[in-house]
């Protein structure tokens, strides 16, 4: 009920990309349809950013997704076994070196002596967008709701009060230039904090933020008015994370989290975890109260993700439709375990058992 009531309060902001509008066409199997029927479908337009529509384009034509954390892990594991595989060989008989691996599908071959001049792949590259932001903060809400109305994949580092693990990295990201013995000034830049690896920009604060995402991603056009900087929607955001409330410690979740558990759900760091190798991937949007479920629980184990966005309109809805054989948010990907599930309530129990670590004595039951 918080997390609807959030949604309430926000307009549904998040829930639409941007330029969102309804049409008849003629039906396509193979492409997400809100409704089908006599052959006709009714579809959703959208109105994108130059790059990111490209972008659709070629996800949909593909059979592939931008910044795709299942991929980039592949990718990382080819090139590890490789780099071991060229290494062992030095040791092996002739007729053996050289050896590779196969190229796990949907990954190039693509190495550090290929053509640079050539494009980096991203193709199996995590998102260049990287946002550090914690729940219970209007600020990162407001963020959270640009990347899904300018549909652009984010790889999200959850700081929830009381983590250190992303807020070390942050720390360690913006204080690693060499600094004067006399500097001893190592604190924390404000949340939300956006970096883009694509253009070397680092910003702090929502409206900084909001404003350089619409300005690079969607051509230079004014923020929505739902996001937009100023007084008003700074209030409105802040009046809706307050709304959402925390969640239910009672029952199943009293023998977990203890008096860990305070305040607005996911706001803290209630649930200690081990950390994780590679980010997971979470296909979900802002406005929907299941992928708020989740979202809130990734936030409160400190589990860092790549977050793509299936607002209504999006061309991700397709992508997922042909991925997972079906559309329905949440949607999570480990690709960890190898793990792809629906459904809130399994994600959140599947998230607990292999992430979260063993409670505190004081919180488990005589």
């Amino acid at each position: 009920a918080g997390a609807a009531a959030t949604g309430v309060l926000r307009g549904a902001s998040g829930l639409f990309v941007n330029g969102w509008r309804p049409w008849l066409g003629a039906d396509k199997k193979d492409e997400y349809a809100f409704v089908r029927l006599l052959g006709a479908r009714f579809t959703e337009s959208r109105r994108l950013g130059s790059k990111r529509e490209a972008q659709a384009r070629e996800e949909l034509a593909g059979g592939f997704v931008y910044g795709d954390a299942v991929a980039a892990a592949a990718r990382d594991d080819f090139l590890a076994a490789a780099k071991l595989a060229e290494s062992s060989s030095r040791e092996t008989p002739e007729e053996t070196r050289g050896v590779v691996p196969a190229t796990p599908e949907g990954v190039s071959r693509r190495t550090e002596t290929e053509n640079e001049n050539e494009k980096p792949s991203e193709r199996a590259s995590l998102p260049p967008l990287r946002l550090f932001e914690r729940e219970g903060c209007g600020g990162s809400k407001r963020v959270r709701e640009a990347l899904c109305m300018l549909d652009l994949a984010c790889e999200m580092r959850p700081c929830p009060l009381g983590a250190t693990r992303h807020r070390k990295l942050l720390l360690s990201e913006t204080h690693s230039a060499p600094r004067d013995s006399s500097d001893q000034d190592q604190t924390l830049p404000s949340l939300p904090f956006l970096t883009d690896q694509s253009t070397g920009v680092s910003l702090s604060g929502a409206d900084a933020i909001v404003e350089y995402l619409y300005a690079t991603y969607l051509d230079g056009e004014a923020p929505s008015p739902l996001v937009a900087p100023g007084f008003f929607a700074s209030a409105r955001a802040r009046a809706a994370t307050a709304a959402r409330g925390s969640s239910d410690p009672r029952g199943r979740d009293a023998d977990v989290t203890g008096s860990l558990k305070r305040g607005t759900a996911g706001a803290f760091y209630a649930r200690p975890s081990v950390p994780v190798a590679k980010p997971l991937q979470l296909w979900a949007y802002e406005a929907s109260p299941f992928c708020a479920l989740v979202r809130e629980t990734l936030s409160a184990l400190e589990i860092p993700y790549v977050s793509q966005p299936c607002a209504r309109g999006s061309t991700r809805r397709t992508t997922l439709q042909r991925r997972a054989g079906t559309f329905q948010v949440p949607y999570l990907e480990d690709p960890n375990t190898g793990v792809a599930m629906f459904e809130s309530a399994e994600i959140i129990e599947y998230l607990r058992a292999s992430y979260q670590a063993t409670p505190p004595p004081s919180t488990r039951e005589e």
